[in-house]
């Protein structure tokens, strides 16, 4: 489990995450929600042991993350930020490789292990016919399914995914949620950043809600999204509306 106790986050002399306590489970879906500049990142960033908190502490199992070493937390936790990419020219198979490097020591080279999760991460993300292009050639949507690839690549315990979904089209969009939803019921832990709610909805177990860089609500979805909660944090009234076992949220008042 990841535990956060009483974090808080200030950046730049700001507080941009306001003291919280949550518990993310293993074997679950914790979809973090919220209107812009609501701290989403920031606490991604947090959790992933990037952004050190101001007070407070994140725990990976009971263990402080600072105590972890950049290695060990890299192996365990697998963090997608947003618009991720390359700065240089690889091919997307190179790029996908990167995910195994916490896996590999300084002297080696890729192991029968390190090319076979390769291999599946570029299977699972729909890349394998785009292997050896060059990334600097790819469409939005392309270099964001091989940044998805090196986070399947890496194997690791934890999925930290923020804002998966952007740039994809609707099949692939599918495709990403159908994996997040089977690392999770394979036993990994997945927390992921979504403007999409009734994608939150039909993916996640559990919700955290933010506002101002404040935990709103955190729980049980059914508990999170309500037309109450969502029309306070969104500043819109907020539909939920359910159909044949499926949850869609709209704007009270669409155009």
């Amino acid at each position: 489990m990841i535990q956060l106790q009483d974090l808080r986050i200030d950046l730049g002399g700001k507080t941009v995450l306001q003291p919280l306590s949550l518990d993310l489970p293993r074997g679950q879906v914790t979809a973090v929600i919220g209107p812009n500049g609501a701290g989403k990142s920031s606490l991604m960033r947090a959790i992933a042991g990037i952004l050190p908190a101001t007070s407070g502490a994140v725990t990976l199992d009971g263990v402080p993350l600072p105590q972890l070493s950049p290695r060990d937390r890299a192996q365990r936790i697998g963090y997608l930020p947003q618009n991720a990419g390359p700065v240089w020219a690889i091919t997307v198979r190179e790029m996908v490789a990167l995910g195994r490097l916490p896996h590999q020591s300084s002297m080696a080279g890729q192991s029968a292990t390190d090319v076979r999760a390769i291999d599946q991460a570029l299977a699972d993300a729909d890349l394998l016919p785009l292997a050896d292009r060059r990334v600097d050639t790819l469409s939005g949507g392309e270099l964001a399914r091989a940044a998805f690839a090196r986070v399947l690549a890496s194997q690791s315990d934890w999925i930290l995914a923020d804002e998966p979904l952007a740039n994809l089209d609707p099949a692939h969009q599918r495709d990403v949620l159908r994996l997040l939803r089977s690392a999770a019921d394979m036993g990994k832990g997945v927390v992921v950043v979504l403007h999409e709610l009734t994608a939150a909805a039909a993916l996640a177990d559990n919700i955290a809600l933010l506002k101002h860089g404040a935990l709103v609500k955190a729980g049980a979805k059914a508990n999170v999204l309500t037309p109450p909660l969502l029309s306070a944090a969104f500043e819109i009234a907020m539909d939920v509306v359910e159909s044949n076992g499926r949850v869609a949220i709209l704007p009270h008042d669409p155009l």
